[in-house]
């Protein structure tokens, strides 16, 4: 079991809120902007330079760059945050793995919690975009420059009217993904689809006490269109024990403590392989696998808060 990481010095972490709140967001603006001039650079370079056999080098080299960033926002938060860490799990982790991350949401700062927990252990973490995200002004491009793949998701009225078009976007996101196919990767799913709030839990009548209800369609997804290469799942669950974990409470140094738990999770080959849209007994057993996931996290995180503080 690990050891909770005690509270190092925070030199500005003693500012009032306001103060704090703006000098952590100054420091975040002039961090991002000294890395996006290489950034930019290297993402023009890709563009312009098409050859395949170039191509692996640039993203490698963008890779390194967004690595410096977060290394700067690792640095930011040691600065700003007086936080206290209990982390458990982090054995057998290595930056040359190949990774499916699950995590529960509850808001921004959860990103960057899981950048505190994960950075320099486990491969880059990439996502499964939407495609109109690309169109983002800075996130966009930076995400399409580091080859993170964009889903596409047609409504089956469209599809009833262009039947070819079936298929066609998870092809291409698998020609995507070959690239992937013998380098170390982690890609990040919150199977919830948004953040945890009472009103949500309420609304999607929610059999869980402390989560929403897991959709199983994202994760089938890329499950599909990485041939079953991966086969490691990290299970993440987040807690804020003194319910403050809004952004707004991660800039300001509101938040004191955050416990995070980790389980390495072998995928069964039952949930490797199979058409999520199209068969219904694989698209039943992988929403039983993740609603039995999702139980035994509800369980943990009543444990962990002794049943009596929920997310916030």
């Amino acid at each position: 079991m690990d050891e909770p990481e005690k509270m190092g010095y925070a030199p500005l972490s003693s500012l009032p809120p306001f103060i704090l709140g703006t000098a952590t967001i100054l420091l975040i603006v002039l961090n991002t902007l000294v890395w996006s001039v290489p950034g930019y650079t290297m993402a023009l370079v890709k563009f312009i330079i098409r050859r395949p056999g170039l191509q692996p080098a640039i993203s490698r080299i963008l890779i390194c760059i967004v690595e410096c960033w977060l290394a700067g926002l690792m640095s930011i938060q040691n600065l700003t945050q007086h936080i206290s860490w209990d982390i458990e799990g982090l054995d057998g982790l290595n930056r040359n793995g190949r990774y499916f991350i699950i995590c529960n949401h509850q808001s921004w700062t959860d990103i960057m919690v899981l950048l505190k927990v994960f950075h320099k252990r486990i491969p880059f973490i990439k996502f499964f975009l939407k495609r109109e995200l690309f169109w983002l002004p800075v996130f966009g491009t930076a995400c399409w420059s580091l080859d993170f793949p964009y889903l596409m998701r047609y409504s089956e009225e469209y599809l009833l009217r262009h039947p070819d078009m079936r298929g066609k976007d998870l092809e291409t996101i698998a020609a995507l993904c070959e690239r992937y196919k013998d380098q170390p990767i982690a890609i990040l799913n919150f199977l919830e689809g948004t953040r945890f709030t009472t009103n949500k839990q309420q609304d999607q009548l929610s059999p869980y006490r402390h989560l929403l209800r897991p959709r199983a369609g994202g994760l089938a997804t890329a499950l599909f269109v990485m041939g079953g290469s991966i086969r490691t799942m990290i299970d993440t669950t987040i807690v804020y024990p003194e319910r403050r974990c809004s952004f707004i409470d991660f800039l300001t140094g509101s938040i004191d403590r955050v416990t995070v738990r980790i389980r390495i999770r072998e995928i069964p080959a039952y949930i490797l392989h199979g058409d999520y849209r199209d068969d219904p007994k694989y698209r039943s057993a992988i929403q039983d696998w993740v609603n039995d996931l999702w139980l035994e996290k509800d369980v943990l995180m009543g444990e962990i808060t002794d049943g009596d503080r929920g997310s916030c």
